[in-house]
C-alpha cells in the first residue's frame, strides 16, 4: 500500500487504526501485522520486528515504553525525552532507545518532516547476537540457538554512517511505494543491526581517545560527555555557558573542556556554533520565520555575529539566502 497521510482513507489503514493510540495509528508500518503499542500492553515477544514511517509537521507521542529501536528524522528536528534525558534528532543523527525505556517525542514545524523507526522483536535480537558471536561450525551445529541477552546502547544519539543512512532511506522509499514483501524488510532489518555494530565500534574508538588510565573511567567519562552533547543539541536556542554544560555532565568546566575536545576532536564552543548554524540553515530553507525569529530560534544573540558566521559557512548572508529561498 502506498503511504497515506493520516487524513487520507484506505480500508487496510482503517482496519489497523482500531487497536493503538493516536500516535501509533499515525505511523505507517512496513509489514502489515500486529504492531506494538505500550498503551495497549501487548506482550512485546509476540510482535514481529517492523519499521514505521511518518510524514507530518505536528507530532506528540505522549509517554510510551519502547522496544529496542532506532529512530531517525529527515527534513526537520524532532525532540525526544528518553527517561530523564533530552535529545534532538536531525538528518545527521539517529537515536537508539533500549528495550523498556520510556520516551516521549514532539515535532512542530512549518514543513512536513519524514521519519523512520525500526523496532525489533527481542528474540530476533537474540538470534542475531548468537549469529555474530559464533563461528560457522557452531552455527551449523546449533542453527536455531540464541543468546539470552540483548543489545544495550549508551543512552545518547549517534551520527549516522553512510551505510546506515542508505538502509533507512531505502526503508522509507519502500514503505512509501507500498513494497509488501516481508523478506525485503527482514533483510534490511539485519542490515540495520550490522551497521549498529559498526556504530558501537566507532563509539569504542571515541572512548579510547579519552585520556584516562582505566577503561571503566573512560567509559564513564564518555557517558557523561555524550549526555552533555545531547543537552547542547536539545538547547541550541538557549544561553549555553561552559559551566552549565559541564554541570549537566557532572564534571568541572576544566575537566569537561579537555575531555570533550579529546573525545570529539572539536571544542564545546565550536560544536555549539556548528549546530546553531545547521539549525539556522534549516530554518532559512524550511520555515516561514523572519530573520529575527531565525536568529532567536537558532540561539544567536548578536545579529552581526550571526550574519558573519552564516556567510563564512554558507557563502551567502542569511538575508540574501532568505530572499533566494522565498523568491
Amino acid at each position: 500500500m502506498p503511504y497515506l497521510k493520516p487524513n487520507q482513507t484506505d480500508d487496510r489503514l482503517f482496519s489497523m487504526q482500531s487497536s493503538h493510540c493516536e500516535y501509533c495509528d499515525n505511523l505507517s508500518p512496513a509489514i502489515d501485522t500486529l504492531n506494538y503499542c505500550s498503551h495497549k500492553s501487548r506482550n512485546v515477544d509476540d510482535i514481529s520486528s517492523n519499521a514505521y514511517y511518518f510524514m507530518d509537521n505536528r507530532l506528540n507521542s505522549g509517554k510510551h515504553v519502547s522496544r529496542f529501536s532506532i529512530r531517525a528524522v529527515y527534513n526537520g528536528y524532532q525532540h525526544y525525552q528518553v527517561d530523564q534525558r533530552e535529545h534532538l534528532l536531525s538528518k545527521d543523527r539517529f537515536l537508539v532507545i533500549n528495550e523498556g525505556q520510556s520516551f516521549e517525542n514532539t515535532l512542530e514545524q512549518d514543513d512536513d518532516a519524514e521519519g523512520i523507526i525500526v523496532a525489533f522483536n527481542p528474540n530476533f535480537l537474540k538470534y542475531y547476537l548468537y549469529h555474530i558471536n559464533h563461528t560457522d561450525k557452531q552455527l551449523l551445529d546449533k542453527p536455531f540457538h540464541k543468546i539470552e541477552a540483548s543489545l544495550l546502547f549508551y543512552e545518547n544519539s549517534f551520527e549516522k554512517s553512510r551505510r546506515l543512512d542508505n538502509h533507512l532511506r531505502s526503508l522509507i522509499r519502500a514503505i512509501k511505494v507500498g513494497k509488501e514483501e516481508p523478506i525485503y524488510y527482514q533483510q534490511k532489518f539485519i542490515g540495520v543491526l550490522d551497521e549498529l555494530v559498526g556504530v558501537e565500534q566507532v563509539m569504542k574508538e571515541r572512548i579510547g581517545k579519552i585520556k584516562a588510565l582505566k577503561g571503566k573511567t573512560r567509559e564513564e567519562l564518555y557517558k557523561r560527555l555524550s549526555s552533555a552533547k545531547d543537552f547542547i543539541d536539545a538547547n541550541l536556542d538557549k544561553m549555553l555557558s561552559l559551566e552549565k554544560i559541564a554541570h549537566v555532565s557532572c564534571l568541572s568546566p576544566f575537566h569537561f573542556l579537555r575531555s570533550f575536545s579529546d573525545c570529539y576532536d572539536i571544542t564545546p564552543y565550536q560544536y555549539v556554533k556548528q549546530e546553531r548554524l545547521k539549525k539556522a540553515l534549516f530554518l532559512v530553507q524550511h520555515s516561514h520565520m523572519d530573520l529575527s525569529q531565525i536568529l532567536g530560534a537558532s540561539g544567536f544573540e548578536n545579529k552581526r555575529t550571526f550574519q558573519r558566521a552564516y556567510q563564512k559557512q554558507y557563502g551567502v548572508t542569511p538575508h540574501a539566502h532568505l530572499l533566494q529561498v522565498r523568491a
